[in-house]
């Protein structure tokens, strides 16, 4: 019906002092305020507001959901990666018949990304990985030394978690990475 899209990038604060900055929480709240209205002028029913990585992580994540609410009516669930993962597999249910298969899904977000194995419409495995784009460009600022430092940090990583993929699912891995 529409399509509203506000990139705050909550995770720069987050991941760098541990906690949102007031002139992020004000930005927040007046997207959410916006959203709201839109959404109202679309007479929609039912509404749900999701939390993800930046506010799991975020010192100050009461004090976010309770402005939020106070600002909107709206009760922000934090969720944790599974959840996500739940989500993600039924929203792509909506669009892609998931009952019959097996499917390898990824949702790359900014603290981190969701990875989810679907065999005939159900999930067989949900991981959700530190590793979202913001997070990484705060860990990894670019500079040729840190490049080099992230190839083997995210090669590492992503052996640990095939690894661990792999002998849930009985395959092998292979050196390739």
């Amino acid at each position: 019906v529409e399509s509203v899209r506000t990139p705050l990038r909550l995770g720069l604060d987050v991941f760098k002092f541990g906690y949102l900055q007031e002139v992020t929480i004000n930005n927040l709240v007046e997207s959410i305020e916006i959203f709201k209205r839109t959404l109202s002028q679309n007479n929609c029913e039912e509404i749900r507001t999701y939390g993800t990585s930046a506010l799991r992580d975020a010192d100050n994540a009461d004090e976010v959901i309770l402005r939020i609410e106070r600002a909107t009516g709206f009760k922000v669930e934090v969720t944790s990666g599974g959840k996500e993962a739940e989500l993600l597999q039924r929203s792509v249910n909506r669009f892609v018949s998931l009952q019959t298969g097996s499917f390898l899904m990824a949702d790359l977000g900014g603290g981190s990304v969701e990875i989810t194995l679907v065999k005939n419409g159900e999930i067989e495995f949900a991981e959700s990985l530190r590793m979202g784009t913001v997070r990484l460009l705060q860990m990894f600022p670019h500079t040729p030394r840190r490049e080099s430092e992230f190839r083997t940090w995210a090669k590492s990583y992503i052996r640990d978690f095939i690894s661990t993929l792999g002998s849930r699912l009985n395959f092998q891995q292979s050196d390739s990475i």
